[in-house]
């Protein structure tokens, strides 16, 4: 599954506007900014970003409904919500490596570099909602 998930957007650069739309909704960034993350993303050269965030966020999961249920979004708020760890690799890291790439590669990183922290963590907040409900919108 997760090997599918990634593939379709790095390979065959499939967009979930329904993803896309929702991510948004939750972290309330900017349309403009959110598409061109999403667009960026679906580069050959984040898969294996991609397929290390969707397995730290499966890693975990004890029952389904934390992927096609109501639990899937609190389960994805407490990833993003952990402040220290033992774990080299943990997902909230992955997250915010990978969003750091993009918006390097987008061209946006000074701007991005001048806004507050609680800005900063909602658009990996929507990076993190993006990535995991394509996969929960292929697998539901």
């Amino acid at each position: 599954m997760i090997d599918g998930v990634t593939k379709s957007i790095t390979i065959y650069q499939e967009i979930d506007e329904k993803a896309l739309v929702e991510a948004k909704t939750i972290s309330k960034i900017r349309e403009s900014l959110a598409r061109n993350i999403v667009r960026e993303i679906s580069n050959i050269k984040y898969q294996e970003d991609i397929r290390t965030i969707l397995d730290l966020f499966i890693r975990d999961i004890k029952e389904e409904s934390s992927i096609c249920g109501n639990g899937y979004y609190s389960y994805v708020r407490s990833l993003m919500a952990i402040k220290k760890t033992n774990k080299v690799i943990y997902f909230k890291k992955q997250v915010n490596e990978m969003l750091l790439k993009s918006i390097k590669s987008i061209g946006a990183l000074s701007s991005f570099m001048e806004l507050k922290p609680q800005s900063k963590s909602l658009h990996s907040l929507f990076l993190a909602f993006y990535i995991t409900m394509f996969l929960r919108n292929k697998r539901c």
